[in-house]
């Protein structure tokens, strides 16, 4: 049965560098729990256990300790490094020792932005699923278009032409909204199909995005890791970190959107609810949103002395202004991001990725008359 696999985005965690000398060991295993738990997601099946100290851990596996748990790894080179409470962290940023041969990153979504392209799949799970828009006035009132794409073959009168497909789209149902969030009550979407969502005013506002109904099996697959995962009882945040960073790698932003909403409402959450809430709303095209929930993801993670999420949220605040096509406030916040992930011991590339569109941005600049 194929799992959702943890991608090497999702690979991340704010490790102060602190060591002991000890003995070197044969792989990375946790070394200590205190104050908490932690649960663990396996490389080899994307679910979630619980840790327990002396278990071995593998490269791609990743740690969520609950809110203020103290847990400490023992990394391959002796070293016993702790891992950030509340903050799904690999294992290879935990101990920098494995990471040392990452391969550089190849991302290109900024500079597809800038192009005025949407890089983003976003993906529904339900056959009901819910959407969430931005709001334009507590009186709008919003015309929703549901269409779907079918993929048909084309017509030919020449008996020997090859058999070629074209697309199609037809509006499968239409309603009228008094919110931003709308529970989807029309005719149940189909597995792996391809929709739109249209939402328009009377004074000619528009959104829209398209997205895709996870396939069967996927959906099979994602809806046991939910189960496993609620089955651990965890607290409320802790549950709900876990539950983001799953849906998040399974593209299922809405989902992500209506988990964390109600939370990031209360007065003291961690930086990463408003990272993970922003970088769905900039992946649904709610580019306002995702400006304002970075923008808390900064200050907090400033606060909290947590430097990879400031400089994530920086990286989303320059995508967010080249979703904008503003090129001199993209490479300024890029610029702003980079010497953050710089102080990393585990930069997973990103330095060497800014240099990069900086210097495309510049070289654009240039050329533009």
């Amino acid at each position: 049965m194929n799992r959702l696999k943890l991608t090497l985005s999702a690979l991340s965690g704010v490790i102060a560098l602190v060591s002991w000398p000890t003995v070197a060991i044969a792989g990375p295993q946790i070394h200590s729990i205190e104050d908490g738990t932690v649960q663990v997601r396996r490389q080899d099946s994307g679910i979630y256990i619980y840790g327990r100290s002396r278990m071995p851990l593998e490269p791609r596996d990743a740690l969520l300790p609950s809110q203020g748990a103290r847990v400490r790894v023992t990394c391959p080179n002796g070293v016993r490094q702790p891992v950030t409470p509340g903050r799904l962290s690999g294992v290879m940023v935990i101990c920098p020792d494995l990471a040392r041969s990452l391969d550089g990153r190849d991302d290109d979504d900024l500079l597809q932005l800038l192009a005025g392209q949407v890089p983003y799949s976003p993906q529904v799970w339900r056959e009901m699923p819910t959407f969430i828009w931005p709001d334009v006035s507590p009186e709008a009132t919003y015309q929703v278009a549901m269409t779907q794409t079918i993929f048909v073959e084309a017509e030919s009168s020449d008996p020997f032409a090859i058999p070629t497909t074209e697309s199609r789209d037809t509006v499968i149902y239409e309603a009228t909204v008094t919110a931003s969030r709308w529970h989807y009550d029309g005719p149940p979407l189909e597995a792996a199909g391809r929709y739109q969502l249209q939402v328009t005013t009377a004074n000619d506002w528009n959104y829209q995005a398209a997205f895709q109904q996870l396939a069967e099996t996927t959906a099979a697959d994602l809806t046991t890791d939910v189960e496993a995962l609620l089955a651990l009882g965890l607290e409320p945040v802790d549950e709900a970190l876990a539950l983001a960073y799953l849906y998040r790698d399974a593209e299922l932003y809405w989902e992500v959107i209506t988990l964390l909403q109600p939370l990031v409402a209360q007065e003291t959450v961690p930086a990463i609810l408003h990272q993970l809430l922003a970088e769905s709303y900039s992946k649904t095209g709610s580019v306002g949103l995702a400006e304002t929930h970075y923008g808390a993801a900064v200050t907090l993670a400033q606060a909290g002395e947590d430097t990879r999420t400031m400089a994530e949220a920086w990286v989303g605040l320059a995508k967010v202004a080249a979703a904008q096509q503003q090129h001199e406030l993209t490479a300024q916040r890029l610029a702003t991001a980079q010497p953050l992930y710089a102080e990393l011991a585990v930069d997973e590339g990103w330095v060497t990725m800014i240099d990069d569109w900086l210097s495309k941005i510049q070289q654009e600049s240039n050329t533009t008359p």
